[in-house]
């Protein structure tokens, strides 16, 4: 260790330059300074007391201050002390890290939250916002790391940015909103994370992205609105992507008989069609949906027969969906026109299709 100022060629006080004192000898070496300090004259080269106190030659070669400091300096160690070599022919000069309220007492560290950055200050600084210092003692202060911040002047610790801020930058004052589109949802961080596809974000500041409405879709990350599926598709929740309808057509029921049977019934009678449609699971009640349509064809059939013994009123033949059985309901009402043969259509938007043969009598 490399003591500061220069050693004494007189007597049993010597102390010579880079050698290393015990312990003991430092205190009784710091006690004897304060006790007895003195100014060193540098010009005439000798030593007076000062004159506020009776107490015998000093035996160093400098104000005691500056040897107090080069003592302290040889025992104190921490974070931010970084000792250089004192001149010693200057009077009152004090480390970085340290000060003197008087200028020539004995040195005090820089308290947490401020800093010392020359020799012979007689006060400490403190640290600006956006850094701070958590040890005494420090030359200068340390900026606010990524993901914290100070707001404030002589702080001694950085505080973490809240869940839906972020900081990417040292030495700062605040936090940044995560942007739409992004979500943070720790403490701490030093970047927003976009959101994944299937998720969105419209709003600044978020911890989570919201998942995709059934019917919706998300292709892509960082999005800030979810896109409807295109009509014939659908999606569930959280979606990356639409399907085509899995639509189901059921039916027709009684009295109206398929698989390939022709059905009979009189010219100018009415015909029930009832008929359900699902979409997987659910089932749809829309009659927008569905097309029913009659068209004349030959009757070369090749096929069973079979007489539609049911029969509605004429009248009210349009479809509708019927709440109560449940079914939608379509009355087609037969021309008169005995030995005509006829294919009744029910055809899903997108979707599948059913078809009835009849054959009028």
């Amino acid at each position: 260790m490399r003591l500061y100022g220069r050693a004494h060629t007189q007597g049993q006080h010597a102390v010579a330059r880079n050698a290393k004192p015990d312990r003991e000898q430092l205190r009784n070496l710091d006690r004897r300074a304060r006790l007895r300090p003195c100014v060193h004259d540098v010009t005439n080269q000798r030593r007076r007391h000062d004159s506020t106190y009776l107490s015998p030659p000093c035996p160093y070669p400098r104000c005691p201050a500056g040897l107090i400091l080069v003592l302290l300096a040889a025992l104190v160690s921490g974070p931010g002390l970084a000792p250089t070599p004192v001149d010693a022919s200057e009077d009152n000069l004090f480390l970085p890290g340290f000060f003197s309220g008087t200028g020539s007492g004995p040195c005090i560290p820089a308290p947490a939250g401020t800093f010392v950055a020359t020799s012979g200050a007689t006060s400490a600084t403190l640290c600006p916002e956006g850094t701070f210092s958590a040890f005494s003692g420090t030359i200068e202060c340390d900026p606010a790391p990524a993901g914290t911040y100070v707001d404030q002047a002589g702080a001694t610790s950085a505080t973490d940015c809240p869940a839906g801020r972020y900081q990417n930058l040292e030495g700062q004052t605040s936090c940044n909103a995560a942007e739409a589109g992004t979500f943070v949802a720790v403490e701490g961080a030093t970047a927003a994370t976009p959101c994944a596809p299937g998720f969105y974000q419209p709003n600044v500041g978020q911890t989570s992205c919201i998942p995709a409405d059934p019917g919706y879709f998300v292709a892509t990350p960082g999005a800030i609105a979810q896109i409807p599926c295109p009509p014939g598709t659908t999606s569930e929740a959280g979606a990356t992507e639409c399907q085509n309808i899995s639509l189901v057509i059921i039916g027709f029921y009684q009295p109206v008989d398929m698989d390939g049977v022709v059905n009979t019934v009189k010219g100018g009678s009415t015909v029930p069609f009832k008929f359900e449609v699902f979409n997987g699971n659910v089932e749809l009640t829309d009659t927008a949906i569905v097309t029913m349509s009659v068209e004349e064809i030959t009757c070369d059939f090749g096929a069973f027969t079979d007489d539609i013994v049911e029969t509605v009123a004429i009248g009210g033949t349009g479809l509708r969906y019927d709440a109560t059985a449940g079914q939608f309901v379509f009355n087609w009402k037969t021309p008169k026109k005995a030995g005509a043969c006829y294919a009744v259509t029910a055809t899903i938007t997108d979707g599948p299709s059913v078809t009835a043969l009849f054959k009028l009598k």
